[in-house]
């Protein structure tokens, strides 16, 4: 990797830092979200300043081509933010699901007021 490169990889891991930070702060993106986030901007510049690390994971892994290395770290970090997502979706259902149920009790329990009101209504007039 040339200098040209390297600053270049090392800029746009401080970019990606900049923007989740600034994300976060104005509250864009929630800090459960960021982590993986800042974990790419780790990674990008981990990897421009130590370049060889190419080499050390494909030797690791039993990767021909250094280059590989980036569609297998982009593939597992699509999962991993799939596997966030779904987790939190997960949640949000349940959530979602228990409030319909609060909802609708409060909505019997108004029901019975009003019915328990008017039938004393009904006594007094």
């Amino acid at each position: 990797m040339d200098l040209r490169q390297k600053i270049i990889s090392i800029v746009v891991a401080l970019v990606v830092f900049i923007v989740i930070v600034e994300l976060v702060r104005r509250k864009k993106l929630m800090e459960e979200f960021s982590w993986i986030w800042l974990l790419a901007g780790v990674i990008i510049l981990l990897i421009a300043v130590w370049e060889k690390i190419f080499f050390l994971i494909a030797n690791l892994t039993g990767i021909i081509a250094p280059s590989s290395i980036v569609f297998f770290f982009g593939i597992i970090f699509l999962i991993l933010i799939t596997l966030q997502l779904a987790m939190v979706l997960s949640k949000s259902r349940n959530d979602i699901k228990n409030l319909a149920q609060k909802i609708s009790l409060y909505e019997n329990e108004l029901e019975d007021t009003k019915t328990e009101l008017n039938r004393l209504k009904g006594k007094k007039g």
